[in-house]
């Protein structure tokens, strides 16, 4: 703004300049990762910046920069809000929840959500209150497993399920934990109910163990949410 009051004519940034600018402060202001801010400008401003755009056309602008296929993304429908887009504010979170899934060498994490997507027993824009709508009264280890908004970078994902406790069969939620973006091996960590500490490359692996150990036992039928991020 202050540039474009300059004294001298010849120094202030035309109308172009001025946008040029102006979708940059919006670029950063909503993305945090500067690998994100790269990604969305390199296919998203042409023309004048999109603050949104279409999931088909974000899986497109995925395809090209990993290598991962279309039909490899297929289960990742999930993760688009509603009308089937992607805003700004809804690729911050998602690359909180699963890290820099839109760069070459993590193509792999791209693999990782169309797997969760494809699991009867994730639902991931689920609100507390509506998993225990689906939950309460209903049988010892029903489960499912929903993304958590509130600290996205540390406790990406809550597993809500049935227990036994000592008032008798309640519903109760716990977190997996972000063990590292770095490490492929351990990204993420989930105690068992005797409180050992899982290390896992991916929340699959982790529920499958619960399922293993007897802690987690069917899937919750639930309404299908995906696109009810806000």
């Amino acid at each position: 703004m202050t540039d474009c009051w300059d004294p001298k004519p010849e120094k202030r940034p035309n109308m172009a300049q001025v946008i040029a600018r102006l979708e940059s402060i919006m670029i950063e202001s909503q993305l945090s990762s500067p690998k994100a801010r790269a990604f969305w400008k390199k296919y998203f401003t042409h023309g004048g910046l999109k603050t949104s755009t279409s999931w088909d056309s974000f899986k497109s602008a995925l395809s090209r920069e990993t290598g991962v296929t279309l039909e490899q993304m297929a289960e990742t429908d999930i993760f688009a809000v509603a009308g089937g887009l992607i805003e700004l504010s809804h690729f911050d979170i998602l690359q909180k929840w699963f890290g820099d899934f839109y760069v070459p060498e993590n193509a792999f994490i791209i693999h990782e959500m169309n797997a969760l997507g494809a699991k009867r027993w994730f639902a991931p824009f689920a609100t507390k209150e509506q998993a225990e709508s689906w939950l309460n009264n209903r049988e010892n280890g029903l489960f499912l497993v929903r993304l958590s908004t509130g600290q996205p970078t540390t406790d990406p994902f809550t597993i809500s399920r049935r227990k036994n406790g000592d008032k008798g069969l309640e519903t109760i939620h716990r977190r997996i934990r972000r063990a590292s973006y770095d490490n492929k091996n351990e990204r993420y960590a989930a105690d068992t109910a005797d409180n050992q500490r899982m290390l896992s490359p991916d929340v699959v692996r982790i529920i499958d163990e619960l399922i293993r150990r007897g802690e987690l036992t069917v899937p919750c039928p639930h309404q299908a949410m995906g696109g009810g991020y806000t």
